[in-house]
């Protein structure tokens, strides 16, 4: 069950926002509706993530692995069941977006997506437990910028799985042969 109410006035940013993800998924997205409980919070949150949309330095599907990652290791059910359906969307099978909790038991995933993916875990620890090694290998394989762009999309991934956790919006089954 949410720990916020999710029945904010639907005017501004908060009502455009609810009828672009009516379209795109039948739905409006819970955090969102728990945000606009604050419109600052929200505009806010909403402008860093179309920023980070923009950025293509590093594949999306390499970004996209990350990011379920993270949602996985903090355990928010709502940011878990959203990146499974953005993952598809962007065209990552499903048998492997599926697989990412337990992506160690698992033959689908590159030796680079296992770096990212232990890169993910590794900075959402809480302390963080990277090392130079990781840092090393993904450096290698990506070079300076692609590693400082999965970096920070890591770090935003944490900050929203974060956030949604605590507020613990309601699941939407958001399956991921909704497109």
């Amino acid at each position: 069950m949410s720990r916020i109410s999710r029945n904010p006035s639907r005017s501004g940013l908060h009502g455009a926002l609810e009828e672009r993800f009516q379209r795109l998924l039948g739905t409006g997205l819970n955090p969102m509706r728990a945000m606009a409980r604050q419109p600052q919070v929200l505009e806010t949150i909403v402008g860093l993530e179309r920023r980070v949309t923009g950025w293509n330095t590093l594949d999306r599907a390499l970004k996209d692995l990350a990011v379920m990652a993270a949602a996985v290791r903090i355990g928010c059910g709502w940011c878990i069941d959203y990146s499974r359906w953005e993952s598809v969307a962007h065209g990552i099978p499903a048998t492997k977006v599926e697989a990412v909790p337990v992506w160690r038991n698992s033959d689908l995933f590159t030796a680079l997506e296992r770096l990212i993916l232990v890169y993910a875990e590794a900075m959402t620890d809480t302390p963080p437990t990277v090392t130079d090694d990781m840092v090393q290998g993904l450096l290698c394989h990506l070079g300076e910028p692609q590693f400082i762009e999965l970096t920070a999309v890591i770090a935003i991934a944490n900050q929203r799985s974060r956030i949604n956790h605590a507020l613990r919006p309601t699941a939407q089954d958001l399956s991921p042969h909704k497109t």
